[in-house]
């Protein structure tokens, strides 16, 4: 969609992907405040990826959906690598759950 058909920018793709999201979830899950942007204070995952070779390697098939993607050398959580040299880092738990009340 973005390095083939060209419909968006890459730059219009991440702000879907993260800062938009977490926008649209701010008035009902107020911890998305902090989320899907890079400032002092936030919350924030990086992926590093290289924009060239990125690619969804998972499928709908039992067992394939699970597969990592290409393309991503690095992803950050917490401030710790949770991906290094494409590889994910087993023992690493750096995420941290995006709680809200259950309302009736």
């Amino acid at each position: 969609m973005v390095r083939e058909d060209k419909v968006i920018s890459l730059m219009e793709a991440l702000a879907k992907l993260s800062y938009l999201q977490a926008s649209f979830l701010e008035d009902m899950v107020p911890q998305m405040k902090l989320r899907g942007r890079l400032k002092p204070g936030a919350i924030a995952d990086i992926t590093i990826f290289d924009p060239e070779t990125v690619a969804d390697t998972g499928e709908w098939a039992e067992g394939k959906y699970s597969l990592p993607s290409t393309g991503i050398p690095y992803v950050i959580v917490n401030g710790v690598v949770a991906v290094s040299d494409s590889k994910v880092q087993m023992d690493v738990y750096a995420g941290q759950p995006i709680r809200n009340e259950v309302k009736d």
